[in-house]
C-alpha cells in the first residue's frame, strides 16, 4: 500500500534509489498467483493483498537510477520457457521508469546479502550512473570474496545489474 501511495502522490519519482528486500513470487508459486510479484505484507484485506505484482510495477511512477529487487530468484525467467517469470517483474521495473534494476538469479543467503548490499551501498557517493552502480557491485562482491565468512561464490554471485549501461 504503501509503495503505491508514494507513487500516487509523486514521491516515488523522487526517489533516486528503491531498495526492496523481500521476497519474490513466480507466476504459479502458490495457487492463485497468476504474475510475479513481491510480497511486501504477510497480512491483506480487502482493499490491498500485501504483495506488488507485475501488472501494479508498470503502473508506478518511477525515475530511479537503481532499483534493488533484493530477493530470491528476482532475476529468474520462468522456467518453462514461457513469459510472466520472475525476469518480467524486473523488466516491469525498466518500463515503468527506473533506469537499472540490481536482481538475483537464485535464492539468497540473508546475512550475505545484508553484507552485500551494504558493500554495495556503501561505494556510493551520490545516485549511480552505470558505471558506478556495475563498479559498486563488482567492488561489494570482491569484499566478500577476500576474507568474509561468506567469500563462497554461492554467496555473493548471485547479483547482476540490467537496464541502461551509457
Amino acid at each position: 500500500r504503501t509503495v503505491k501511495r508514494l507513487s500516487a502522490n509523486g514521491d516515488l519519482e523522487r526517489c533516486r534509489l528503491v531498495h526492496f528486500a523481500t521476497h519474490g513470487l513466480a507466476a504459479g508459486s502458490i495457487a492463485g498467483i497468476v504474475e510475479p510479484g513481491l510480497v511486501l505484507s504477510l497480512y491483506g484485506d480487502d482493499s490491498e493483498d500485501g504483495l506488488l505484482t507485475m501488472s501494479e510495477v508498470l503502473g508506478l511512477r518511477l525515475r530511479a537510477d537503481l532499483v534493488t529487487l533484493s530477493a530470491c530468484g528476482s532475476g529468474l525467467a520462468a522456467r518453462n520457457g514461457n513469459e510472466n517469470g520472475i525476469a518480467d517483474l524486473s523488466r516491469a521495473f525498466l518500463v515503468a521508469g527506473a533506469r537499472r534494476v540490481a536482481v538475483a538469479l537464485w535464492d539468497v543467503d540473508d546475512d550475505a546479502t545484508i553484507r552485500l548490499m551494504r558493500e554495495f551501498y556503501g561505494r556510493f557517493t551520490k545516485p549511480p550512473d552505470a558505471g558506478q552502480a556495475a563498479w559498486a557491485l563488482n567492488e561489494a562482491k570482491r569484499a566478500l570474496l577476500n576474507g568474509s565468512e561468506f567469500s563462497h561464490p554461492y554467496c555473493w554471485s548471485t547479483f547482476i545489474i540490467h537496464g541502461e549501461w551509457r
